[in-house]
């Protein structure tokens, strides 16, 4: 079929990613705010003193994950409240696992296993050629919580809330309305390019261009939102442990080359494993009217 590209589809999906941005800064906003003033108003001495105080208390990983905990919890309502709208428009989506065979379980475990394999070669190899950019990830990855010793709040948020907010906002609403005006491979590199950017870093927004095409790619062939959550959640719970792993493996062209190989076999026997345990069910998302 040839496409169509309808004049407002893209400028339709933005509207989803922008109040993603809004809410995120404007909850950031609203609970520095609040700290601040009741730092201020309980505390004694110096004025500028206890406001430097404060700031650092604003910049530690436990303020983070309060945060990011926060706008993830109204992300998946606000956007849960959304895309349960904006689904009435697509009869192609599938909310239900019924029928699927029990096997889609390994093949969303090997997809994350390849993924996560792979993506830490993709920040090895670019590190050693941009430090600098590798110095400004580890330094997110630190300040985020997410380096050393993660704690219970920034767990929840990266293996639950995060990936069901960031899932209905991008595979779900953009990827959705995308469709709509699209032919699918246009529309699945607009929303993964929206995903990385979204994550506001150049060395993260590399791999996670990669995933986003991935889900994007599930997403059309399943037409279930639920199947690209379940990835995304065992993607980053695997990343958790998975990183001092892989530092552990010897670093030469020829081992980095084969884990490379087996990381995209990996990859590739899960989408397979994926699509046929869901052969039996309607497949697709929003098709071209």
């Amino acid at each position: 079929m040839e496409e169509r590209r309808k004049p407002g589809g893209f400028l339709r999906c933005l509207g989803p990613f922008f109040a993603a941005v809004a809410l995120q800064n404007g909850i950031a906003f609203f609970i520095t705010e609040i700290m601040l003033v009741h730092k201020i108003s309980t505390s004694t001495g110096n004025y500028s003193d206890i406001v430097m105080e404060a700031m650092k208390e604003l910049t530690t990983s436990d303020f983070n994950a309060m945060v990011s905990i926060v706008y993830s919890v109204l992300a998946v309502i606000i956007m849960g409240l959304w895309y349960a709208k904006d689904k009435a428009n697509n009869q192609n989506v599938n909310l239900s696992f019924k029928g699927y065979s029990p096997t889609i379980v390994f093949g969303i475990i090997f997809m994350g296993i390849g993924g996560q394999i792979f993506c830490n070669y993709i920040v090895q190899m670019i590190g050693k050629l941009y430090p600098s950019l590798l110095a400004e990830y580890l330094k997110l990855l630190e300040d985020a919580g997410l380096s050393e010793n993660v704690g219970l709040m920034m767990i929840i948020y990266a293996v639950i809330f995060g990936p069901v907010s960031e899932e209905l906002i991008f595979r779900g609403l953009i990827y959705g309305k995308l469709r709509r005006s699209y032919r699918f491979w246009t529309a699945n590199i607009l929303q993964a390019l929206l995903f990385a950017l979204f994550h506001m870093n150049p060395m993260q927004g590399i791999y996670v261009f990669l995933m986003g095409i991935v889900f994007g790619y599930l997403m059309e062939k399943t037409g279930n939102i639920y199947v690209t959550i379940m990835l995304h959640i065992c993607y980053n719970a695997l990343a958790l442990f998975m990183g001092w792993m892989l530092e552990a493996i010897p670093q030469n062209p020829f081992v980095t080359f084969g884990f490379i190989l087996a990381s995209l076999f990996l990859v590739y026997i899960g989408i397979m494993i994926v699509l046929n345990a869901t052969s039996g069910n309607d497949k697709g998302a929003v098709k071209e009217n």
